[in-house]
């Protein structure tokens, strides 16, 4: 390897080592700087006095146009797991589509798959 003079004095690879090193460990300290900030906890909240309204709630589905008008039947099925959240959706969709019959059933991961 080439000897490069690096410090006053002191000549050889060693000396470069160690400048890559420290910059290596300034490097990382600088990431976990970032990390840890970007990571941080939530804003503080606003005083009372500056505090936003609550949201208002979504306004209810309008029923579908005549021109997407459907019927006929829908069957879900599945794992007990996803129940509530095909429940909800068949809930919502009934009131765009009234027409269309939704029917959701729990039959187990297996029984989903079958069907």
């Amino acid at each position: 390897m080439p000897k490069f003079k690096v410090f006053p004095g002191k000549t050889g690879t060693s000396g470069i080592r160690i400048i890559v090193a420290k910059r290596l460990i300034g490097l990382l300290a600088l990431v976990a700087a970032i990390a840890t900030l970007a990571c941080g906890g939530a804003t503080p909240a606003a005083p009372a006095s500056q505090a936003q309204p609550a949201p208002a709630q979504p306004a209810p589905a309008a029923p579908a146009p005549a021109a997407m008008a459907l019927s006929g039947t829908i069957e879900i099925d599945g794992s007990s797991t996803v129940f509530p959240v095909s429940e909800a959706v068949a809930e919502e969709f009934r009131k765009v589509h009234p027409d269309v019959r939704v029917n959701v059933g729990v039959s187990g991961t297996g029984g989903g798959f079958k069907r």
